[in-house]
């Protein structure tokens, strides 16, 4: 069957944002979806924006540069327009705003509840955005990761394995947090960090320039500005290391630093 054939209009139109826009009716089933022939899908400013399986729901709206394809699927009240890609078998629901320009969402990667996207953020593999999350600029979620909370993410930032970013914490500039990381609560990672291997970055902890971090626990509210270096160490307390990288490569190291000051 020809792909245009499974895409229709059911005659309604409507204004939505200053646009007109046209609502979708299913001309053939779509099972990977549920969705029965005649069914009522979302609203469009062209059928070129759906190919393969691919289906919106009642309530969504795509702008004309927005493309499915593949088993992609759009529910709930989601709002989609600018330059983005949907394929594979990737799912976006609730009421997630993406505003691309570039943006890749594929794979089984879902975004959900009121997460929103713009720039050329690309999701994918079994990555997943939820609630207030909000992504922006060159950013790639992948593997496992999970973004989550009110968390921002910017420019250049990689997110992969098991990373889990939650809280209210921001990530911007070429920020690597990987492996079964989490970074969570009012946390705040810039310029070049890696946060890696296990490691936890919780509280009020502010990391720049370059820190990185390996199989540790870094908790309480403190800032490190420095490019320097923990593995597998614990801190939990306020911390002062001035401008001079280090490597703490032990709690021993730790401990010992802190009794000094």
């Amino acid at each position: 069957m020809n792909e245009f054939a499974k895409y229709g209009f059911n005659g309604k139109t409507n204004v939505l944002g200053g646009v007109q826009v046209w609502q979708v009716a299913a001309m053939a089933d779509i099972s990977v979806h549920g969705v029965r022939k005649g069914d009522v899908g979302g609203w469009v400013e062209n059928l070129n924006s759906l190919d393969g399986n691919s289906w919106i729901e009642e309530d969504v709206f795509i702008g004309a540069d927005v493309r499915l394809k593949d088993n992609a699927f759009v529910g709930g009240c989601c709002s989609l327009k600018g330059r983005v890609w949907l394929s594979d078998n990737c799912r976006i629901e609730g009421n997630v705003t993406i505003n691309g320009d570039g943006v890749q969402i594929k794979g089984f990667a879902k975004v959900m509840d009121e997460a929103v996207i713009s720039g050329s953020v690309t999701v994918k593999d079994f990555a997943e955005i939820s609630e207030g999350a909000r992504l922006s600029g060159d950013v790639v979620v992948m593997d496992n990761a999970k973004v989550y909370g009110a968390a921002e993410i910017n420019d250049r930032v990689v997110l992969s394995g098991e990373a889990s970013v939650g809280g209210r914490v921001v990530i911007c500039d070429k920020v690597q947090v990987s492996g079964e990381s989490v970074v969570s609560g009012w946390s705040k990672l810039f310029d070049d960090c890696v946060v890696t291997t296990g490691s936890v970055v919780d509280g009020d902890v502010i990391l720049k320039n370059g820190v990185q971090v390996y199989g540790s626990k870094l908790k309480g509210r403190f800032e490190v500005k420095a490019g320097h270096v923990f593995e597998n160490v614990e801190v939990d307390c306020w911390f002062d290391l001035g401008d001079s990288g280090r490597v703490f490569k032990s709690q021993k190291s730790i401990d010992k630093y802190q009794r000094k000051l």
